[in-house]
């Protein structure tokens, strides 16, 4: 084993040392004495010699096609790559329209975070607001047909990076954005982006969340027939063809494998063949098997056409080696951009030679890292004073330079920029402008609506677990209040049966904030991708929510109405039914309005209780309508418990009448003063019979004796269509997916 090992950790340090011959330091002189950083230092420290024609030759090759390359074809014909490699016909099928991708001094600011003060004193112009630049003037070209891997220590600014280049950045960019030579203003549409996180629908097969990916944002013109096999040439070509019909998973299902679900995401976004993918940490959380099979289908998909760049933390050797070109960044500033030959060269030059048998994509990372360079800065200077001290010559060899003030003097970047120059020059108009929705509004509406019904019946966590919650309580309540008479003792008791059928099963609609939360990162994903206008999808969910609410409503009902012996007529249980599934809709669209607007899930359940709780204190169950301060009583007026418990109460006391308690005191007084045979009855009885409490007298003793039970219900409608416009509203302004 142990020659097994030496043998292959040689073989793969000759590859690189074959690819390209280390420059000797001392021709470029890459070397300085001293302590200096600063950049205009370096020129006159440095004599680096860019015309030196092997290192203009070499940096050049970087940009070659690498299926042209003697890489390229060992690529093809080697089993990487033979997941995907079908037929040669299938790859020629799944070819895009090629688009090369360039940045010239992109850079990114964004205002520095201050006090209330200093934001005043910004806001009168007593204070100039400072920026923060997290972007320093990079430069990239990526031609169609290669795969870059983007590379850093972590907060360098890779994913900041292609945000930028996806446009997915708020406001502070500078610089150019090139596709195919040329700037274009809308950078999203011509780009796929594949987030970090795989927000997918879980609950739906592979083939299924590809398939709604076809129907979203296929043109409305092309056949079904011709997305249906769309479908099918992604699934072969990422090789999902074994877990095309497995549910992806989540809480509730196991689904597919890492690898399997990272390949779906990446088919998600293929299903429009687009000219340029970038790919955000695609092989995070993976083991080194299911990431070196990500890479491969990355490389794949670039040897068919495509751009393909991506961020990558911490790569193997294998990994590595299978990248075109890599982007080092360290605290938002190049350090290299450039083949993998040429970065061990130019990291060579620098006096950071690769150590045999090391990884050269972890000697790049040590050698750029500088966030723990400040807690060895005061050893390292001690050992230099007392080097210098004993007069120990072999302690004070000279620094290699720092690799970001290398980079702006080395021919690299002056190849880099000559070739950005060149295609600038030689760039031609996108053939096709493609458009931001490809399908109709209403295509949109229609498979949306498919695809939650179909969530929402599959998912138990959303509305299932909620209705056998609302099953349990129903026959806790119908045991607990089973068969109340029409005794006055029992009136109390249907007046809390009425409140606590708004206010608790409204109350209970927090528990689906959840899986809310999960439905909007999947909504900020697609949306970010242009998958779907914001109307669509906020009515698909408005519609498909409804007979669910509706369902949980009936059973509910449909259990304890009668057990509870509450107003025994036809019209009676029709209009608590419809009270209680408007009251439930208020609920359920008040909730998706606050899970489209709160950070986490946490602070969704702090807002939703508070919420309710202020809505349960002032419907006028705890306190009456007329010991309600004036100015608590505005929000009174704009609760839904209000109506919704107005109108139970006016439901089930109209054309009711209570028995009053017998006594057997002779001329006994009721709460009225009025006196009484052997009667003793505590809300003011029937003029007709002094033993008889008639409903309306108890509606009149509330303040509902005037209450419009139907206009109620119009009431309770319109601020349904209220929370549900405000949930639109939360999702269209504050859900953009910007950073």
């Amino acid at each position: 084993h142990n020659i097994i090992f030496f043998l292959s950790l040689t073989s793969h340090n000759k590859m690189f040392e074959d690819s390209v011959k280390p420059a000797d330091p001392s021709d470029c002189r890459f070397y300085y004495a001293g302590q200096a950083d600063e950049e205009d230092e370096l020129h006159e420290q440095v004599d680096l010699q860019p015309s030196n024609a092997d290192l203009i030759t070499k940096a050049r090759s970087c940009f070659k096609d690498p299926r042209e390359s003697d890489a390229g074809k060992s690529f093809e014909a080697s089993g990487s790559g033979a997941l995907l490699n079908k037929t040669t016909t299938q790859q020629l099928t799944l070819r895009p329209h090629q688009g090369s991708l360039a940045w010239r001094d992109l850079r990114y600011e964004v205002p520095e975070k201050v006090g209330i003060g200093q934001r005043m004193m910004q806001l009168l112009h007593l204070r100039k607001r400072k920026v923060k630049t997290i972007l320093h003037g990079l430069n990239g070209f990526v031609p169609a047909g290669h795969c870059v891997a983007i590379m850093g220590p972590s907060g360098c600014g890779k994913s900041t990076l292609l945000d930028t280049l996806a446009m997915r950045m708020s406001g502070g960019i500078k610089g150019e954005i090139l596709i195919n030579g040329k700037p274009v203003k809308q950078v999203k549409n011509y780009v796929a982006y594949v987030m970090q996180d795989d927000a997918l629908n879980g609950v739906l097969t592979v083939r299924e969340n590809l398939f709604y990916s076809a129907m979203l944002r296929l043109p409305g013109s092309m056949p079904r027939k011709e997305k249906l096999q769309r479908v099918d040439d992604v699934i072969n070509e990422l090789g999902l063809a074994h877990c095309s019909h497995t549910k992806v998973g989540n809480a509730f299902f196991r689904g597919v494998s890492g690898g399997e679900r990272r390949r779906c995401s990446i088919g998600m976004e293929m299903i429009t063949r687009p000219r340029i993918m970038l790919l955000d940490e695609p092989t995070s959380g993976l083991d080194a098997k299911s990431a070196r099979m990500i890479v491969e289908t990355m490389v794949q998909l670039a040897r068919n056409g495509r751009t393909v760049l991506c961020t990558i933390h911490q790569p193997s050797s294998q990994v590595f080696s299978l990248f075109d070109q890599v982007c080092l960044l360290s605290k938002g500033k190049q350090v290299f951009f450039g083949g993998i030959p040429c970065a061990i060269d130019f990291f060579n030059m620098c006096g950071m030679p690769v150590p045999e048998f090391a990884n050269p994509a972890d000697h790049f990372l040590e050698s750029i890292n500088t966030d723990f360079s400040e807690a060895t800065s005061t050893a390292a200077d001690s050992s230099d004073q007392a080097a210098a001290k004993e007069g120990d010559e072999e302690m004070q060899k000279p620094k290699p330079i720092s690799v970001t003030a290398g980079w702006e003097v080395s021919p690299h970047k002056q190849v880099l920029l000559e070739r950005i120059g060149k295609e600038q020059a030689e760039g031609k108009d996108v053939d096709k402008k493609p458009k931001k929705f490809e399908t109709s509004a209403l295509r949109q509406f229609t498979y949306l609506v498919m695809r939650t019904f179909w969530c929402y019946l599959r998912d138990p966590g959303v509305f299932w677990a909620r209705i056998g919650m609302y099953t349990l309580l129903a026959v806790l309540m119908g045991t607990l209040y089973l068969r109340m008479n029409y005794n006055q003792d029992t009136i109390q008791d249907r007046i809390s049966v009425l409140f606590f059928s708004v206010a608790f099963l409204c109350f209970m609609s927090i528990a689906a904030l959840p899986g809310f939360l999960q439905d909007r990162e999947i909504f900020v994903r697609e949306r970010r991708n242009s998958y779907y206008r914001v109307l669509p999808y906020a009515l698909a969910r408005i519609v498909v929510g409804f007979p669910f609410v509706f369902i949980i409503a009936v059973v509910f009902a449909g259990i304890s109405y009668f057990m509870m012996n509450l107003h025994q007529t036809a019209e009676s249980f029709f209009y608590f039914l419809m009270v209680l599934t408007l009251a439930l809709i208020n609920s359920e669209a008040l909730v998706t309005a606050i899970s489209a607007i709160v950070p986490s899930f946490i602070v969704g359940i702090a807002v939703g209780a508070g919420l309710f709780g202020v809505y349960m204190l002032l419907c006028g169950f705890f306190v009456r309508v007329d010991n309600i301060p004036f100015y608590w009583i505005w929000v009174h007026y704009i609760v839904f418990h209000k109506y919704a418990f107005e109108g139970f109460m006016k439901n089930e006391f109209s054309g009711t009448s209570f028995a009053c308690k017998n006594t057997a005191m002779a001329n006994a007084t009721n709460v009225t003063g009025n006196a009484t045979a052997s009667c003793f009855c505590m809300y003011e009885p029937s003029a007709n019979n002094p033993c008889k409490i008639p409903g309306a007298n108890i509606l009149a003793e509330f303040k509902y004796d005037n209450v419009e039970k139907w206009a109620w219900l119009g009431v309770l409608a319109g601020m349904a269509m209220f929370y549900s416009f405000l949930f639109y509203i939360f999702l269209r302004f504050f859900n953009r997916g910007k950073r």
